[in-house]
């Protein structure tokens, strides 16, 4: 017997254990009253009684209790002291407590600060002033009040003692710390930019949609374009929208349904632009392409190869000119915008580029006409520059009394001034590349020989012919034929102006390439500027087998029309334009002089390239705009995505 009543309370002790674990469960819905308190619907687990057909306990032996049943689905029993706290929005973070017996209030503490207090009647609350994306942590003191308790001494102070107060409440249970990470505001994912219409500039942004948006923010250029209330419209376009480079961002607004403080988040901004790439060409006759028409010269070859390269517009602007030279002075560099101390003004001698003119100089080209016009420099891409065969001079090159030693020094000299005139480029143009462009050897082995009388006669003077020619006076009047059929029978001229040929090409080449080379050092930008040297082959001389230079324009050879020859004619035959070409507006010229320009101003082409000497110009230009391409692939993108 007295085991049986052993047996049937380890029983019953064993059930009450059961019924006092509380298991954790979700949200809270207590009651409050004596003793432990549950929620609605959680099933309390019973002492287990044995039954009839169970094994008998033998007499002296301790019966353990069967396992409990496993609950069935869903809530389940849970206590004070398990804070439940969740993230019910970026900004707020839901409460929920279980009731504590012989609590009469609770304490919310967030972050370790008294949040609120709360009579017992409440056991949860909404915080609705937490900051997005931050680790909170809550605790919940359960706290009696003391009725009886006023804060007056309870008993007489011992003498010279303090006053001993009664506490006016007892913290009866202390909840563990809780944290909970609020969620971010998301940045729309998704981010994309595209160009719907180049003409009409217009470009449509596009996103995804993110977790608690109550409304999007379109921006361009760091100001808001357009606010949309619509959390499901994930797009907007953008129309009209100014020339240039913009960048586009799309933020996330959230506005709780209580209406306090908005909180946004942006996306990564998106540069796309709506320009065309531009590229400008300063020089002389050579950039200029002399003789070729628009869509045949090697800029507009260039041109065209970067839009197919790059996909966009490309714009071409061309302040090149036949005859220019570096510069007209000595003096220190002018301000930019502001001419050179010449005593003139340059402007004053500009002739259609055709037509063979010292003026402008292409540092006036490039720090007075492109400063003076209406391109956007911050926004110039491509720069393509070559200068100084004016400068040492084609007669010069061309004279067969012009030894090696002082041509090599002359084309050192006055080519390594590409140096300043590229700094100049750099201050101009901030955001450009460069591109120097390189000579080619005039004369070579293959010249044919009598086609040299010609083409020195009309470039330096028939004079010039009788020094290496045996026989010949120099008398302009001699007969040209006379002169070919001399050189004719013997070779020293084309061999002279074969190896002047050869030594202004490799001396220009190495201070061209040593000017780039230096402005790219000193600028901090390896290959800002980069010189393009051009490949002409023996073969592809002037007058040899399969040249690549405009013959002199008789019309008695096959070939030897350059394509705009009737217009250039006209041209020089036009007294104002003529009249400039020979300074004729600031000085008087001898009569030499306007002599000379006659003659030369029709026959300009001579000696320049052709189409074919243009598209190798083109080929070279291409090579040394490889590196560049991926960049500007990625600057010119039509369609631009957030990583």
């Amino acid at each position: 017997m007295r085991a049986l009543t052993v047996i049937t309370t380890l029983l019953s002790l064993s059930g009450l254990a059961d019924a006092q674990r509380l298991p954790p469960g979700p949200g809270p819905s207590p009651t409050v009253g004596p003793g432990p308190t549950v929620g609605p619907g959680p099933r309390v687990l019973t002492p287990t009684i044995p039954s009839k057909g169970m094994t008998p306990i033998a007499p002296g032996s301790i019966q353990q209790p069967p396992p409990a049943a496993p609950l069935p689905d869903g809530p389940t029993l849970w206590t004070f002291a398990e804070l439940k706290v969740t993230a019910e929005s970026p900004v707020a973070a839901r409460l929920a407590w279980m009731a504590r017996q012989g609590a009469t209030h609770y304490r919310v503490y967030r972050n370790g600060a008294l949040l609120t207090e709360l009579d017992a009647s409440t056991r949860g609350l909404v915080d609705q002033n937490v900051a997005p994306a931050q680790t909170v942590t809550y605790h919940v003191e359960a706290v009696e009040q003391l009725a009886s308790a006023g804060g007056r001494p309870a008993v007489a102070p011992p003498k010279g003692g303090l006053a001993v107060l009664k506490p006016t409440s007892t913290v009866l249970e202390t909840t563990p710390p809780k944290r909970v990470v609020m969620p971010s505001i998301e940045a729309p994912g998704g981010f994309t930019v595209a160009v719907v219409d180049a003409k009409k500039r217009s470009v449509r942004a596009s996103w995804a949609r993110p977790p608690w948006v109550t409304a999007y923010e379109v921006v361009r250029d760091g100001a808001t374009i357009a606010r949309i209330a619509d959390p499901a419209k994930l797009s907007f376009d953008d129309v009209a929208v100014a020339p240039g480079t913009h960048k586009y961002a799309v933020r996330t607004v959230f506005t709780p349904p209580e209406g306090k403080p908005t909180f946004t988040t942006a996306s990564s901004d998106l540069a796309l632009r709506l320009a065309p790439f531009r590229m400008i060409a300063f020089g002389d006759s050579i950039m200029w392409g002399q003789g070729l028409a628009e869509n045949a010269k090697f800029t507009a070859l260039t041109r065209d190869a970067l839009r197919t390269a790059l996909g966009v517009e490309v714009e071409l602007t061309s302040f090149a000119h036949s005859g220019a030279i570096l510069r007209n002075t000595n003096a220190p560099m002018p301000a930019v915008g502001q001419q050179e101390p010449t005593g003139f003004d340059q402007n004053r001698l500009i002739t259609p580029g055709e037509i063979p003119n010292t003026f402008p100089t292409i540092l006036h080209q490039i720090n007075v006409q492109a400063v003076s016009s209406t391109l956007a420099r911050s926004e110039v891409d491509l720069v393509l520059l070559d200068g100084c065969i004016n400068d040492v001079g084609v007669t010069t090159i061309l004279n067969p009394k012009t030894t090696e030693n002082d041509l090599r020094a002359v084309t050192h000299s006055k080519c390594a001034a590409m140096a300043e005139v590229l700094r100049r480029v750099r201050v101009v143009f901030p955001n450009a590349s460069i591109v120097v462009t390189g000579y080619y050897p005039i004369v070579s082995p293959l010249t044919d020989l009598t086609a040299l009388p010609a083409l020195v006669a009309t470039v330096v003077g028939t004079a010039a012919l009788a020094a290496p020619l045996v026989g010949l006076p120099p008398d302009p009047i001699a007969a040209l034929a006379a002169i070919a059929l001399a050189v004719g029978a013997q070779a020293p001229l084309r061999q002279k102006l074969t190896e002047s040929s050869l030594t202004f090409y490799n001396a220009s080449n190495t201070a061209l390439a040593s000017a780039a080379m230096t402005v790219s050092a000193q600028a901090g930008i390896p290959g800002l500027a980069t010189f393009a040297p051009v490949t002409y082959e023996p073969r592809n001389a002037y007058a040899a087998p399969s040249s690549w230079l405009w013959l002199l324009p008789t019309g008695l050879v096959a070939g030897d029309q350059d394509d705009v020859i009737a217009l250039r004619r006209a041209q020089c035959q036009t007294r104002s334009i003529f009249d400039a070409s020979v300074g004729r507006p600031i000085w008087t010229p001898t009569q030499s002089e306007v002599d000379a320009a006659q003659v030369k101003c029709p026959a300009a082409s001579v000696g320049h390239p052709n189409r074919l000497g243009a598209q190798a110009y083109a080929a070279s230009v291409s090579r040394a705009l490889q590196p560049h391409l991926s960049r500007w692939r990625t600057q010119y993108a039509s369609r631009r995505s957030a990583p």
